[in-house]
């Protein structure tokens, strides 16, 4: 019989078929922690944690069920368990594999392809969000549910900072165990180039430690592995580094002054201080059209220095694509560029307070890696797609981050991250509205795919696990190269039972 996709089993459970959950089906089980043993119905899971459980009905289960990107939404959940502790954590895996549930778990929800939802039990770590800064050792210890504003703007008091992701509403969580690029890597390394420990619920309700010294096969794999592997995790401590000065810039050109701009951006890289992260980004805000006024190309970045040193930087970029009609570059504190680059003038307006949960969107990603500057057919190539977007009501971006720089310091296989020889990693996306038909979400999805088939021979084969795809060909290999053996004998170790699955998980 052929199997069935994680999309196949939803719909199942959907329909109130009974079907087992995915560890069920990898073999016997093991042995649940004693305290947990008995817990099978979401009533008793309920009373028995220190969290808050939500059932359908519930004035705020709607807005917690819901995950960030919408395109991708397998619920509503039978529940969500809000945990408070790993405590609540272990019991609610407990009662998933007890009742045979579906299991997924949730940080900020921000996961591409919909793995952070499920029609089963849904765990979010989102209201474990402290962030205990100690500054004289220059750590910082998170919830898993922290996003990371609030662990930028906690740091910055204390004139440091981490190295991560530019969206302040990402969870932590799957940030890190994606890998978590930002434009400080080039200085200061992925996240996960900067975790020093991870606490982890495993398969069996153990809270392990995985550090280099405790679990080292576990913190291996934990740093780049990908999120909902191999446990969930409760809780991170990080380097962290002094802030320093500081400056941004964003280069907005025409889309006559386009390809140029491209081209000597990615030119530009390989030659660039690593003090300083840049990315590149082809707009079109209007279906199907070449008029010029829908069309352009942003060019920004961050340095670790002054405004002064890094306009002498960028001279390379100006002198080929000329200067750019619009454009910003000064100096900035930490949380001023934090609010530059996440479009947002407050924590507040980032992240939509009281509580902090981001608005939802609605896409779709594709993400592919470059080891080479593309030569001119290629951006032309790409240049054309963008012209013949098909449209939505909302608009499609193609865009770009440079790497090298202490991210390729770093050996491939010395963390679970493998692309440490690429010259930059591309998303590109397809944004929808709530007045867009099947046909036209139908036909955005085909150009997407039509032009990663178009790039392919330019590319190097790679894709970015923190831009996870569902419809991902060879995303085994895509996602990890080389490092797969090794995480499938960590995977086995760690979640022997498979519990931890779902469609892109890391097989067994």
């Amino acid at each position: 019989m052929e199997s069935l996709s994680r999309r196949d089993l939803l719909r199942l459970a959907a329909l109130g078929a009974a079907i087992p959950a995915a560890g069920a089906l990898a073999g016997p089980a093991a042995a649940l922690p004693r305290a947990n043993r008995g817990i099978t119905s979401l009533k008793a899971l309920g009373k028995s944690v220190d969290g808050t459980l939500l059932l359908p009905g519930n004035a705020a289960f709607a807005a917690k069920a819901q995950p960030w990107d919408t395109y991708a939404d397998f619920g509503p959940p039978a529940g969500v368990l809000q945990a408070k502790n790993a405590g609540d954590v272990a019991k609610g895996i407990s009662f998933a594999r007890t009742t045979r549930t579906p299991l997924a778990a949730r940080s900020g929800g921000h996961n591409y392809a919909g793995y952070s939802t499920t029609p089963g039990l849904l765990i979010s770590v989102g209201t474990m969000r402290y962030v205990r800064v100690n500054a004289k050792k220059r750590l910082v210890t998170v919830g898993a549910g922290a996003q990371l504003g609030n662990i930028y703007n906690a740091l910055a008091a204390h004139g440091l900072m981490i190295s991560a992701g530019t969206c302040p509403t990402v969870g932590v969580a799957g940030n890190v165990l994606g890998g978590g690029f930002g434009l400080s890597s080039r200085k200061y390394g992925l996240l996960a180039d900067n975790l020093v420990s991870a606490r982890l619920v495993l398969a069996d309700g153990r809270v392990v430690v995985a550090s280099a010294k405790r679990n080292p096969d576990l913190y291996w794999a934990l740093r780049g592995g990908g999120g909902g592997n191999f446990g969930i995790a409760t809780q991170f401590t990080f380097r962290a580094q002094p802030v320093g000065p500081l400056a941004a810039f964003k280069f907005q050109y025409p889309w006559a002054q386009g390809r140029a701009a491209f081209d000597a951006w990615q030119q530009m890289i390989s030659t660039m201080s690593a003090n300083l992260t840049t990315a590149s980004a082809l707009l079109n805000n209007a279906p199907g059209t070449t008029n010029p006024d829908a069309m352009g190309v942003q060019v920004y970045g961050l340095y670790h220095g002054t405004a002064a040193d890094l306009a002498a930087q960028l001279q390379p970029l100006i002198a080929a694509a000329g200067p750019p009609p619009m454009q910003t570059l000064k100096d900035m504190s930490f949380m001023e560029q934090v609010f530059f680059f996440g479009n947002c003038s407050d924590l507040t307006s980032c992240q939509n307070a009281p509580v902090g949960d981001a608005k939802p969107l609605d896409y779709y990603v594709k993400s592919t890696y470059a080891q080479n500057p593309y030569p001119s057919q290629a951006v032309e190539t790409l240049f054309g797609a963008v012209e013949q977007w098909p449209g939505t009501s909302q608009n499609c971006m193609i865009e770009s981050f440079s790497y090298g720089g202490y991210v390729n310091s770093i050996a491939p296989n010395a963390t679970a991250f493998p692309h440490r020889d690429q010259l930059f990693c591309t998303q590109a996306a397809a944004f929808f509205g709530p007045t867009d038909s099947p046909a036209v979400r139908q036909a955005a999805v085909d150009w997407l795919t039509a032009l990663n088939s178009s790039m392919t021979p330019y590319n190097s084969g790679g894709a970015y696990i923190n831009y996870i795809d569902g419809n991902q060909t060879n995303w085994e290999q895509a996602y990890y190269g080389a490092n797969l053996p090794r995480l499938k004998k960590v995977k086995r170790k760690y979640d022997p039972t498979n519990l931890f699955a779902f469609e892109q998980a890391i097989p067994t």
